[in-house]
């Protein structure tokens, strides 16, 4: 064939087998230069990008160990031991300064980077946030409380990249509205931490919105009791978020239903008939229920009603209603995470390559997931 177009393109005299193999070798060796020289970019990218953390981290250290020189009698193990509420209480009523809980926390954010490799940036500007924080005559309910952000919050001056190349070189212009609230509060974020690329959970596509068990994403904070989460929504559902943001209903923390002793009625489910969950679900489940009977609620058993449509209709659908074409031009010209390529690269199938796989493994896909979780549960 390519022989033939050939043909058509030169003068007869001039086509003969090595022209052709010098065309062909000629044009697999641009081909191969031309992916050396974008991945050659993409790596040249990731150094820079490697160096700006490495230089926030430096800063940050100095920073941190500045303050313990010029402060020896901060009890730092103390600080890090008080719970959130126990926390905030101290900073109000001022038997801790702000400066002394944020340099310790920079201190364990320090050492837990270097374990498991978490903080993507440092967010400098927490030290003139210190100092407007003194300014403030109305202390939020979050005043001093050093705070971790995900990559992918927005804050300005900053990158939010999500592990993808795309994002690289192009920082915020302005604070996200969750930034912005937290910083009304009297928050201080001081550090952004890592996500896995584009945000998709290395066992797979999903959300809670759907129910599915791969998925361990979330929106909300994260605190080491109920009390601290508590604290969190109490400070995060306020007008200033409403106003920022109308898409967000305007429902402010309900005192009256947190603080209610009341029995409640409440439903539950361990199944709901489309994704299998594994023992180890089904057990937390009913290992709830007891505790939740025991408090003296009433707990009752439902199926969700028409799941499959939920799901397959509505939520599916719904997110790949672009054919995932916006998904793909956030990994074009990237290294895909190695725990992703099975997904980006079955999401790149022609659309009539998927439809076949589907009909092939619609029978089997059930007790493929049955197994994957009772493996799971296994390493668990």
């Amino acid at each position: 064939m390519i022989q033939g177009k050939l043909r058509q393109l030169l003068p007869e005299a001039e086509v003969d087998p090595c022209t052709i193999s010098a065309l062909l070798c000629g044009s697999a060796a641009a081909v191969l230069v031309l992916k050396w020289v974008r991945r050659r970019r993409i790596q040249e990218k990731i150094e820079e990008a490697r160096r700006w953390r490495e230089q926030g981290l430096a800063q940050m250290e100095k920073a941190a160990h500045l303050f313990k020189q010029q402060n020896p009698g901060v009890q730092s193990s103390h600080i890090l031991s008080l719970s959130l509420v126990e926390l905030g209480e101290k900073l109000k009523e001022g038997s801790l300064s702000p400066e002394s809980v944020l340099y310790t926390y920079m201190d364990k954010a320090l050492a837990v980077t270097q374990e498991v490799n978490c903080v993507t940036d440092f967010i400098s500007e927490c030290e003139e946030q210190l100092k407007e924080l003194r300014r403030q005559k109305e202390k939020g309910l979050l005043y001093g409380i050093p705070v971790s952000i995900k990559d992918h919050i927005g804050y300005k001056g900053h990158v939010s990249t999500c592990g993808l190349i795309h994002y690289l070189g192009s920082p915020e212009e302005d604070d996200s509205v969750l930034v912005k609230v937290l910083k009304r509060q009297g928050a201080i974020p001081f550090v952004k931490t890592n996500t896995s690329q584009s945000m998709i959970n290395i066992s797979g596509l999903a959300s809670p919105i759907d129910g599915m068990r791969s998925v361990s994403f979330m929106v909300g904070p994260i605190a080491r009791d109920v009390d601290s989460l508590a604290l969190c929504m109490r400070a995060l559902l306020c007008e200033k978020l409403f106003s920022l943001d109308p898409t967000v209903p305007p429902l402010p923390f309900n005192e009256e239903v947190y603080s209610s002793s009341r029995p409640l009625r409440i439903g539950y489910y361990d199944g709901d008939g489309y994704f299998q969950p594994s023992p180890s679900m089904r057990r937390a489940v009913q290992e709830t229920k007891v505790l939740l009977e025991q408090a003296g609620h009433t707990l009752v058993p439902f199926a969700p009603p028409r799941i499959n449509f939920a799901v397959d209709e509505l939520f599916t659908k719904g997110i790949f209603s672009d054919g995932v074409s916006t998904l793909l031009e956030k990994f074009e010209g990237d290294i895909v995470d190695p725990t992703l390529k099975s997904q980006i690269n079955c999401y790149r199938l022609p659309i009539l390559a998927k439809k076949i796989l589907a009909l092939l493994l619609k029978p089997v896909v059930s007790y493929m997931g049955l197994i994957c979780f009772y493996k799971e549960d296994i390493m668990e």
